[in-house]
């Protein structure tokens, strides 16, 4: 639906998409993305990345949240995604948004800007595997000593911020 707004390149993710929302906008001059207002909640199944290089960063956390230290470039990892949003005055408001792949959950709220592609994220990273599990070597044997402040439920939870850009994001 956003791409009747919004002027970009193909979709950034493709998968099985299962979308419910409320679409309203008012007549006027302005630009639809700037009158539109859309309250939906999605989710998206088995997703790919359409860029490579995400696609291989997705699979690089999926691995390393595994604890599994070796790279291995032929598996296919898929994401899934899930969220509740409300796109007004062509900033997309996510209230919760959850981005899982084998090992990881990631879990966010912020914002993404449609027409600058500006990105405002904050949440946490549920990941399957220790700290000192998801390297090699001494950094390994050094990450054991904080394992246990990481470690809750049975899983290594880390907060995350997500800024930048959609084509140069920051994560910390």
């Amino acid at each position: 639906m956003l791409w009747l707004a919004v002027k970009s390149q193909p979709a950034p993710l493709v998968g099985q998409v299962s979308f419910q929302g409320k679409l309203i906008i008012p007549p006027g001059k302005r630009e639809v993305l700037d009158k539109m207002y859309l309250s939906a909640d999605f989710a998206i199944l088995s997703g790919r990345f359409a860029s490579l290089d995400v696609q291989q960063k997705i699979r690089e956390l999926s691995r390393r949240a595994r604890g599994q230290t070796e790279p291995n470039s032929s598996e296919r990892v898929a994401s899934n995604m899930k969220g509740r949003f409300v796109l007004k005055d062509g900033v997309v408001h996510f209230s919760q948004l959850s981005f899982g792949v084998p090992g990881a959950l990631i879990q966010l709220t912020g914002t993404y800007g449609l027409k600058n592609e500006q990105l405002d994220f904050v949440g946490s990273a549920r990941l399957d595997a220790k700290l000192s599990e998801m390297t090699t070597g001494i950094t390994s044997k050094l990450l054991k000593v904080v394992d246990p402040f990481f470690r809750k439920d049975g899983a290594t939870v880390l907060p995350i911020k997500i800024g930048g850009t959609r084509s140069a994001p920051r994560f910390g």
